[in-house]
């Protein structure tokens, strides 16, 4: 990166989620000039030579990083490099670190630009209101007329999906890999049926998906008639999901079994109710008397910490606590690619069937999520390992 412009001399600022993470940065480049310094023309200064604050000598340019949020005072910047702002999911999902971040660039970072100088802001799209869209947004909006003869900002977009969509900009034909030697289009439509819609076009397409909105698309779903014999069947679960209090019976509780066969998932049952904890241990037993499961899974919380204590002293169920990565959204779009793909299949006809799909179809804005949460938790059990694309 230092051949940019006039360097040198230039004067680099590098930010990222986290100040050592942008050290990093700094410190591969200052030993990228140390190591070639013969062939460049050019030292590193003795005077200044810390991973994130670093000089060349006799030419005034170098290096400075820090992380997002922090102060950049007393430099200027020829060439102002932002590399992943936000380090994972659940920050890009927060509105008040996006807001913040997007505060920080325009208050603090860009106000140390030289004349002259560029922006590179280098970024998983993981929302449509990042940093990236607000910048975009702004470059878009509609100005007063005392600023009718000023440009915004001309920034200049370099999107380059996982897999070629419409007009691409390397000229690869559409479904066409980005670096088939090290993920071919097979790998990729893997990954794609593993991560689901929103989380493939974010992470990989680099097309973030606006929020709000249905998760759970009415035609994903197939259909079965019957379901496979316990042959095909390679494990057969059932998920529970606790109401929150146990002595009262305002609260549903939830359990979905599922099975799963070499390629596909099927639903096979949804029970959910309110009931006393006394009712959960009987229903969590009738439920396994019912289908004989492989293992009983529990979320790890709430009644369900008491409902997994309970059934280990008084029986020999094979009962498992679960503990959930991430928050309830999140976990839901992890899942989705399977019924997405027509992995998934309901029955044609069940008494819990319209309760099942209402409930999916109005989530995340609706009254009650516990069976969406008791069969995403179900599948996030049977969806390891992923499965190959026929």
């Amino acid at each position: 990166m230092w051949w940019l412009g006039n360097w040198p001399s230039d004067r680099i600022m590098l930010a990222s989620y986290e100040s050592d993470f942008a050290a990093s940065w700094g410190r591969k480049v200052r030993n990228g000039i140390s190591e070639h310094s013969a062939e460049l023309g050019v030292n590193v200064s003795g005077e200044s030579k810390a991973v994130g604050r670093w000089e060349t000598e006799g030419f005034g340019g170098g290096m400075l990083t820090a992380g997002v949020g922090s102060p950049f005072t007393g430099r200027g910047a020829d060439l102002l490099l932002i590399d992943d702002p936000v380090k994972n999911e659940q920050e890009a999902s927060s509105r008040t670190i996006r807001d913040r971040t997007v505060e920080w660039f325009k208050t603090t970072a860009l106000t140390r630009l030289e004349p002259g100088g560029s922006v590179t802001i280098v970024m998983t799209r993981w929302n449509d209101e990042d940093l990236s869209g607000a910048m975009l947004t702004d470059a878009l909006q509609e100005l007063g007329e005392e600023f009718q003869d000023v440009e915004p900002i001309p920034w200049d977009v370099i999107r380059l999906p996982a897999l070629a969509e419409d007009d691409d900009l390397l000229g690869r034909e559409r479904g066409e890999a980005l670096w088939p030697a090290r993920y071919d289009r097979d790998a990729l439509r893997r990954i794609e049926i593993a991560q689901g819609p929103r989380n493939w076009a974010k992470l990989y397409q680099q097309r973030p998906v606006k929020e709000g909105g249905r998760i759970w698309e009415s035609e994903w779903w197939e259909y079965y008639s019957r379901l496979p014999t316990r042959r095909r069947i390679l494990d057969l679960v059932q998920f529970w999901d606790t109401a929150e209090k146990v002595k009262e019976s305002n609260d549903f509780s939830a359990c979905v079994t599922m099975a799963r066969t070499a390629n596909e998932f099927f639903v096979v049952d949804v029970w959910a109710d309110r009931v006393t904890f006394p009712g959960l241990i009987q229903a969590a037993k009738a439920q396994f008397a019912k289908w004989k499961p492989n293992r009983i899974l529990v979320e790890d919380k709430s009644s369900g910490v008491q409902l997994v204590q309970t059934l280990r002293a008084q029986t020999r169920l094979p009962i498992e606590p679960r503990t959930p990565v991430g928050d309830k959204v999140a976990r839901a779009n992890r899942v989705t690619g399977y019924p997405a793909a027509g992995l998934v299949l309901l029955p044609k006809s069940a008494p819990w069937l319209a309760r099942f799909l209402d409930e999916l179809e109005r989530f995340p804005e609706g009254a009650n999520d516990d069976i969406v949460d008791a069969f995403v938790g179900a599948m996030e059990y049977l969806a390891r390992p992923s499965y190959t694309v026929d």
